[in-house]
């Protein structure tokens, strides 16, 4: 009788673990997991940066359990880059493509900008210099990132561009007469002015616009998140979200453009990989209306 209560007991116990074991097995596998996202600068307040807004609603209709959190620092693009391929510190980041960076990161290619990223207006210390001269527009210098694709793409088509790794510091070189003009994104552009650019001003009568996109980038072997925030980006492009955080971020400078006359100045990106989705237009912002071929120029690579 005692060898049979022994033997009851040892099987219960045994029974108790195998049923915890597994009930924190399951616990482990539903537990949200928690992605840590790479800041660009540090002048973006995280949760209200619509990248991070868009991540969000994406992961939300993704299927999967997942927390956002902001990397403990800002940091420049080469480094949060290679956060993400090296350590392991960081899981995501929004940046512009290019052929290199997807060789080493696997790219979401839904541009999340719908390619606003390439439609370039110039920050300038005082208006009315360089519009006038677009036909000699290569003359200007230019400053942007020393690791922004947009160097690279600029200094093929001909400008001169000097570059920085400190972000504030390239509004100095404006404001201090060191360089011409600073090309920045439609979509970046208006909460510098209110902030950090609010010593400069707005070239008016002209833009540069060459073909980019804006991913998510996650790590290549990274197959759940990629697929998971893939997804994601597709429900809400179905119904109607992304528009809705887009056109709520971007919509009043779409009209402005709109309004106004630019002479847009295209440019060859050389670093656009094949596998880009040109082809699916209604993933891309279409340039102002107002705008007919007249007004376009091409400037060649040299």
């Amino acid at each position: 009788m005692f060898k049979y209560l022994h033997a009851h007991a040892v099987l219960l116990v045994v029974s108790f673990i195998i049923v915890n074991t597994l009930s924190l097995v399951q616990a482990a596998e539903t537990a949200p997991r928690t992605l840590v996202y790479a800041l660009p600068n540090s002048n973006l307040n995280p949760m209200s940066t619509y990248q991070v807004r868009l991540l969000q609603a994406a992961l939300n209709h993704s299927g999967e359990h997942f927390v956002l959190k902001p990397a403990a620092e800002a940091m420049v693009q080469s480094r949060a880059l290679k956060e993400i391929t090296d350590t392991s510190q960081i899981d995501l980041f929004w940046s512009m493509t290019s052929e290199a960076r997807e060789k080493i990161l696997r790219p979401i290619r839904i541009p999340i900008d719908k390619g606003l990223l390439g439609w370039r207006l110039l920050l300038v210390k005082e208006q009315g210099h360089i519009a006038p001269n677009w036909q000699r527009i290569t003359a200007f210098r230019m400053v942007q990132g020393h690791d922004w694709p947009d160097t690279e793409i600029l200094r093929k088509a001909g400008f001169k561009v000097d570059t920085s790794a400190d972000f504030n510091s390239l509004f100095n070189m404006i404001e201090k007469g060191r360089a011409d003009a600073m090309p920045r994104s439609v979509n970046e552009i208006q909460g510098e002015l209110a902030t950090i650019a609010n010593k400069l001003n707005v070239e008016p009568g002209i833009m540069l616009y060459y073909p980019a996109a804006q991913y998510f980038f996650v790590a290549k072997h990274d197959d759940k998140l990629a697929l998971a925030l893939e997804y994601g980006l597709k429900q809400i492009i179905q119904n109607g979200v992304f528009d809705q955080l887009f056109n709520e971020e971007y919509g009043d400078i779409l009209q402005q453009l709109q309004q106004e006359q630019r002479r847009i100045i295209k440019l060859d990106n050389p670093l656009l990989p094949k596998g880009t989705p040109l082809h699916q237009t209604e993933l891309w912002q279409p340039l102002p209306s107002n705008v007919d071929d007249n007004t376009h120029a091409y400037l060649e690579r040299p």
